[in-house]
């Protein structure tokens, strides 16, 4: 039975046995692609965004909102959305306190509200920092989860 589980372990180490894409809907993560990874890992549709902007997906905290048929991501930053696929994506640990969506208020200026529509990791601070969108666009300010709060009402 040892044996057995640290077989399929292995597998799954050497990414021989893939989790099933549907496990990360509703998750936070990265997707890790750079050129050398090579297009294909890219829906065909969306290659266009990532040829343009190399950058696509540094350091960004993506949503992953669905799964098509042919098995592709949906991973949502902002008001865009990437069609990709799973290899190379990693769900964030569950610590990110706000979900791609939710209404959040800043809390220096409570008339200030907002949807959560992406994050990026920052390094020094090893914490996320949010982008919002306010009244459909996106705010220029960053904000840190001790500046913004989810409304309940």
């Amino acid at each position: 039975m040892i044996s057995s589980i640290l077989t399929r372990f292995r597998k799954y180490q050497n990414n021989k046995v893939r989790p099933k894409p549907n496990r990360y809907i509703g998750t936070w993560g990265y997707y890790s692609w750079r050129t050398e990874n090579g297009e294909e890992l890219i829906h065909p549709d969306d290659q266009h965004f990532v040829r343009s902007n190399p950058a696509t997906f540094s350091n960004r905290g993506f949503y992953c909102s669905e799964v098509t048929k042919d098995g592709y991501l949906i991973l949502n930053f902002a008001n865009k959305q990437y069609r990709v696929k799973p290899d190379l994506y990693r769900i964030m640990p569950d610590i990110i306190p706000f979900k791609y969506g939710d209404m959040v208020r800043y809390r220096a200026k409570p008339e200030r509200t907002g949807t959560i529509a992406g994050f990026i990791y920052h390094a020094k601070r090893h914490e996320p920092f949010y982008f919002l969108m306010i009244e459909g666009k996106m705010a220029k300010k960053r904000y840190y989860a001790e500046d913004i709060e989810l409304m309940n009402d």
